[in-house]
């Protein structure tokens, strides 16, 4: 899981320092369990310049179809985050290429623009302006 969302091999002691700086007043943790192991993650941080967003990252380690896993915690994240905010903002950059492949699907998204916003009011997703 950890090279999922970090992108690479991470320490033990780096995870927990990692761990130890999250703010979870602000920050929602969704996960989907397999029978052995976690299967993926999505984090909902809410952004403090603005409380009515929130950056949305999603980690699948798993080496099979991770579609179905990542849609299933996109759709949960959508209904989670409506609840607080606004707006979920992907960050193109550091995203889960499933992920963006659904984004990408909506035709709502252009591939110019580092972030994409999904608009919770309107339950549509949308590119934000670059």
């Amino acid at each position: 899981m950890r090279r999922a969302y970090f992108g690479g091999g991470v320490s033990d002691q780096s995870v927990r320092d990692y761990c130890g700086t999250i703010d979870w007043d602000h920050t929602t943790a969704i996960a989907r369990t397999g029978p052995y192991c976690p299967e993926a993650i999505a984090l909902v941080v809410s952004l403090l310049s603005n409380d009515a967003c929130a950056e949305l990252s999603i980690a699948c380690p798993l080496l099979c179809d991770q579609r179905p896993i990542i849609a299933a915690l996109l759709d949960l994240a959508i209904e989670i985050g409506a609840l607080q905010y606004r707006t979920l903002i992907v960050n193109r950059e550091f995203a889960n290429p499933e992920l963006l492949s659904l984004l990408r699907d909506s035709d709502l998204t252009r591939s110019d623009c580092e972030t994409v916003e999904i608009n919770l009011a309107d339950g549509h997703s949308r590119t934000a302006a670059c």
